[in-house]
């Protein structure tokens, strides 16, 4: 994923003005929201910018398709109808 969004909104295919890895995996993660769990690396950051966002900036591939997110640190689960992520799981440091 390139950006969720707290209302688990997912941009997954394209940067306008810049890298696009294309559409192909990124529509199959949409079809089943209920399903949908987004591994996101931290430690890759695009320029520097966080992945988990208010709002995306880069398009739309789906709204509010997130079920959960998963990283290197923490777990969210995204119950969806507007409500915010819910911490499932943190690393001990």
């Amino acid at each position: 994923a390139l950006q969720v969004s707290q209302s688990g909104d997912l941009a997954s295919w394209m940067i306008e003005g810049g890298f696009t890895p294309g559409m192909g995996g990124a529509m199959d993660l949409v079809v089943d929201p209920s399903k949908t769990r987004v591994i996101a690396t931290m430690t890759q950051l695009w320029h520097g910018q966080p992945k988990l966002v208010r709002n995306c900036t880069y398009p739309i591939t789906g709204r509010a398709v997130v079920s959960r997110v998963i990283t290197e640190m923490a777990v969210f689960d995204f119950p969806g109808h507007g409500a915010m992520p819910v911490l499932v799981d943190i690393v001990n440091t």
